[in-house]
């Protein structure tokens, strides 16, 4: 029987039903790059299924986030399948830990610290997997049947996953003799892996993938060792815990520790928060600067280490580069002539630095107040004189950027960078992205605050994605101490906040495939209250109730 679909806006014929890889060999020719996914009806589909009459049908490249995460998941699946087979103990198995500078750190399960000799065989085997065009073939099975099959394989959280899900069957993949789950997309076969880079890193072994916006060569991984040690940290601190993946987090809900949770873990915030005023303190140095990506709750986090400091000795004055954007009419504009408020050009560079010089001289200065209704700077009667004690607690995502502290000495610096580096995974083998976790932040704080609905910021969450790429991240190995800012509870409690301004999102238009994505990996998880999160958290910036000046 012919089905009738649209494929580019063109109405197409087909004789009869073909699987998504059939159709995009017929226009694959019209392509430079691969096509990895399907965008039909706007949902996403991998090349494994079939088209039906009706389909509205376009393609989907490494440029599209959706295809890059399809790839970097395929890429991680080859990489645990040639660990399996060249690795001689069949009780160890991988584990993705975290990310770093575009990074996937792997390591094994039961402590093995990786030689080089293992991963010359290991990149040798990877190569071997790629070449032979191996088809990633997907099932179905009882949900029930998947916890039993987790649990011969080994993996004790993803069983767990499955005994909190309510959904009676679960898809698995296989990799030729390799069964596994991930809970988004796959690409069709292992071919399509055209370019990573695989090296030791540490006790384990990290695997990189191209840029999205240079496709040419993989990514050369630069190793920030600053941030892996705060990384290797939280991990071995949420393990130590029992809550390194969702699974284990869920156990906490259901036996009634999710409390308990909540208070260790702002106790361990505070302590880190401690022994970053003592740096300080030990410094002599009088000005302090804290940059990170948004979302990040850089705001909350200058608030807390002032008071922090304050029971030290010392008189810190929090200040947010915010209210030096210069006016709203004169804000650099991007390619389409939006404004663009991720650039550095949004700021007042030579208002600041004279602001920060005078200040640090003893005069007493009149300090502005940005009006984000208004566009414009205002003035109110704010002064400011420091003292001999006194320290500038300076927070904007541009300031690690000496660019925007030109005039002033290094010497009196004191960089940190602060960002939410989840510390729990899925399971053993599907992370929860940082950057995701970010944006459900700003989603619930969005929605709060400026009463954005999440539709509106996820539209504008890859502008903002950009602007971290090209002016935040470049400059994290000036930091002198980093910061983890994420909470291993605070997404049972999100959950809470933003189903209902996902599930609001039309299904018929292009973002509700983000908003399906995040629904996908909460819906994991059960929800937490959030009656013992103190009101001085981090949490507490977005979801509201701060007692801190956090807006």
């Amino acid at each position: 029987m012919s089905i009738n679909i649209r494929v580019n806006n063109e109405n197409v014929v087909l004789d009869e039903s073909i699987s998504f890889y059939e159709l995009s060999k017929k226009y694959q020719d019209k392509y430079e790059d691969d096509i990895l996914l399907v965008y039909v009806n706007h949902n996403v589909f991998e090349l494994q299924n079939y088209c039906k009459s009706g389909d509205d049908i376009s393609f989907l490249f490494y440029k599209d986030i959706e295809a890059y995460e399809a790839y970097t998941r395929t890429g991680l699946y080859i990489l645990y399948k040639a660990i399996k087979d060249v690795m001689p103990d069949n009780d160890d198995y991988p584990v993705l830990r975290f990310t770093q500078n575009h990074g996937f750190y792997v390591d094994s399960h039961i402590g093995y610290v990786y030689t080089d000799d293992d991963v010359e065989k290991i990149k040798k085997r990877y190569k071997e997997i790629v070449d032979k065009k191996i088809q990633i073939k997907k099932y179905t099975m009882s949900t029930p049947s998947a916890m039993q099959f987790a649990k011969v394989m080994n993996f004790h959280s993803r069983e767990l996953i499955m005994k909190y899900r309510l959904k009676g069957t679960t898809n698995y993949y296989m990799l030729d003799d390799l069964y596994d789950y991930f809970y988004d997309q796959l690409l069709y076969d292992t071919s399509y892996i055209k370019l990573y880079n695989i090296e030791k890193y540490k006790d384990g072994i990290i695997i990189t993938f191209p840029d999205v916006k240079d496709r040419s060569k993989p990514l050369v991984f630069n190793p920030i060792d600053k941030m892996f040690a705060v990384q290797y940290e939280g991990l071995k601190w949420s393990e130590s815990l029992k809550v390194n993946t969702v699974g284990l987090l869920n156990e906490k809900i259901a036996t009634g520790e999710f409390d308990d949770l909540v208070i260790m873990q702002e106790s361990y915030q505070a302590a880190k928060i401690a022994e970053i005023a003592t740096e300080i303190l030990n410094s002599k140095k009088k000005l302090v600067f804290i940059a990170g990506p948004s979302s990040s709750g850089k705001t909350t986090f200058s608030h807390r280490l002032s008071y922090t400091m304050k029971t030290l000795g010392l008189n810190p004055h929090p200040i947010s580069v915010d209210n030096f954007f210069v006016d709203r009419e004169f804000s650099p504009r991007d390619e389409n002539g939006d404004y663009d408020y991720e650039k550095l050009e949004c700021v007042d560079i030579e208002t600041f630095n004279d602001t920060m010089l005078k200040l640090l001289s003893g005069v007493e200065v009149e300090m502005p107040r940005y009006n984000f209704i208004t566009g414009k700077r205002e003035f109110k009667g704010d002064f400011k004189q420091l003292h001999s004690d006194d320290i500038l607690i300076i927070e904007g995502i541009h300031c690690l950027n000496p660019k925007m502290s030109y005039k002033l000495n290094h010497s009196d610096k004191f960089n940190i960078y602060i960002s939410a580096l989840t510390q729990i995974c899925i399971d053993e083998h599907n992370r929860i992205p940082t950057t995701d976790a970010r944006l459900l932040r700003r989603i619930v704080r969005d929605n709060r605050t400026r009463g954005c609905s999440a539709i509106d910021t996820i539209k504008m969450w890859p502008k903002v994605r950009k602007g971290e790429e090209e002016y935040i991240f470049p400059f994290q190995n000036n930091a002198d101490m980093m910061f983890n800012s994420a909470l291993v509870y605070e997404m049972p409690i999100l959950k809470t906040y933003i189903e209902p301004l996902l599930f609001n999102i039309d299904r018929n238009t292009p973002e509700f495939h983000v908003a399906e994505r995040l629904l996908k990996f909460l819906s994991f998880m059960l929800g937490g209250l959030e009656r013992t999160v103190p009101k001085y958290s981090i949490l507490k910036e977005f979801i509201g109730e701060s007692v801190l000046d956090v807006g």
